[in-house]
């Protein structure tokens, strides 16, 4: 829910460390009272992407009481895009059991079912936790599912470099951290060595790569020329890349060329957007997200191991993944989807494009960017549909010689306010499929795919 007052300030219920912060409030079940200074509001509630939004104004006059949802219509959100056997993950948030972050378990439990997260991952640094109990006390077991992971921190090392995620990991109660990796003056190549040894099946993934002195890629001289790092920490074996941090939109612009730079040079690697949340306003939880294709993404209530190891194995393997903070991206080529290879025919592929999203969020371009250096961008109108989404498409007609990979964005220009709340160019909507490999010639391979 978020408060804007008209002809009056916006209210401020705090600072951005609960799920009350500034002038939004956040819940978990829908339902909430508040005091609010006497003035006209205009009052906007998500839930997320795929959701329409909900506007209206009210009245608030001296010691009076305001039902806000007395016309229950106006207070009813509509689910418009239909991302069935998709799950929204968000795979990089803190809370103040790490230390560097002001938000309890509860509040950021809260602010993702109230973001529509499915999947979060508790990546505290260099230690492991479990906030499984919290979403049962919560009663959000059917909303929310909270993985244990951990971010692997370098920054008190003598020799840094940098920070990756691993999930899922076991927590112990009688160990240090909950059992934590070590971290602390180890090489990067040794420690993801021993990863792949003690955790054969987790996820290995380097967090904002160019983060400058915490970021993998500019502390071990990551070559976009070789796709690799002479630097002897360095460790190419990695399983995903965070190629969107939060709002950094400057970083997500280097990591993409680094993600072609992989691509070209035959390391497969699956792109991740993830919110890394501190606090509750201005880093939404789940702005990014990743959605990652599953067999079933219902009845989160009954999760299981084995669920999230479908989760792991998309990361590491299918790498189906489409990573926003707003559109939804569909993209087919030659009978392939997103992670798959797709065949040319006759030294051509024709790649058809579809985007799905909530009428608040606009999208003005669509393009597509190749490993082998081209770029394509198409400019397209959306058109409503009979669920309440917006539609735009687009199709590329590539001519194909050589094995190639290619990603798809999708971007527009009127920001996602009042939702978010910030500088315009960090609150416009984009999106990133995760790559699709060309076979140019037919042997069923391509760039190590």
């Amino acid at each position: 829910m978020t408060f804007e007052g008209v002809g009056a300030p916006n209210p401020d219920f705090g600072p951005a460390d609960s799920a009350s912060a500034k002038n939004q409030i956040a819940s978990g079940d829908g339902r909430v009272k508040t005091w609010i200074a006497p003035a006209k509001y205009r009052v906007t509630l998500s839930r997320g992407p795929e959701y329409a939004l909900s506007s209206f104004e009210v009245d608030v006059r001296p010691g009076s009481h305001v039902d806000a949802c007395d016309i229950a219509e106006r207070c009813l959100l509509k689910r418009v895009v239909d991302t069935t056997g998709w799950l929204a993950c968000d795979f990089h948030q803190h809370t103040s059991i790490g230390m560097d972050a002001p938000v309890g378990a509860r509040d950021r439990i809260t602010s993702n079912a109230a973001e529509g997260v499915e999947i979060a991952l508790a990546s505290e640094h260099n230690m492991l936790v479990d906030h499984s109990a919290v979403v049962r006390e919560l009663g959000l077991a059917d909303r929310v599912v909270e993985i244990v992971g951990q971010e692997l921190t370098s920054d008190a090392s003598k020799v840094p470099w940098g920070h990756a995620n691993v999930f899922p990991l076991v927590p112990r109660a009688d160990a240090a951290r909950g059992g934590a990796i070590v971290v602390r003056d180890r090489a990067a190549k040794d420690i993801l060595a021993e990863v792949r040894t003690q955790h054969a099946d987790a996820v290995i993934l380097i967090n904002h790569p160019r983060s400058g002195n915490n970021g993998y890629f500019d502390l071990l001289d990551f070559d976009r020329t070789t796709g690799t790092s002479t630097n002897a920490s360095y460790d190419p074996r990695f399983d995903a890349i965070e190629l969107w941090n939060g709002r950094n939109i400057a970083q997500r612009t280097a990591v993409t060329e680094d993600v072609l730079a992989l691509l070209r040079t035959s390391h497969p690697v699956t792109i991740t957007g993830n919110s890394d949340t501190h606090v509750t306003v201005g880093q939404e939880a789940g702005y990014p997200r990743t959605y990652v294709k599953v067999k079933n993404d219902r009845d989160l209530a009954t999760w299981s191991a084995s669920r999230t190891a479908e989760i792991t194995h998309a990361l590491r393997e299918t790498r189906e993944v489409m990573v926003t903070n707003g559109p939804f991206i569909d993209v087919k080529a030659g009978g392939a989807t997103i992670g798959g290879i797709a065949r040319a025919t006759s030294g051509k592929l024709v790649v058809n494009v579809t985007v799905r999203s909530a009428p608040w969020i606009d999208v003005k371009r669509i393009t597509l960017l190749r490993a082998s250096g081209e770029k394509l961008e198409k400019l397209v109108t959306q058109q409503p549909s009979t669920s309440g989404a917006l539609v735009a498409t687009a199709q590329f007609d590539l001519a194909v010689k050589t094995d190639d990979a290619f990603i798809v964005t999708a971007a527009g220009d009127k920001t996602l306010e009042p939702v978010l709340a910030g500088d315009a160019a960090d609150i416009r909507p984009y999106a990133l499929a995760g790559a699709i490999w060309i076979d140019a010639d037919a042997d069923g391979k391509s760039l190590a795919r």
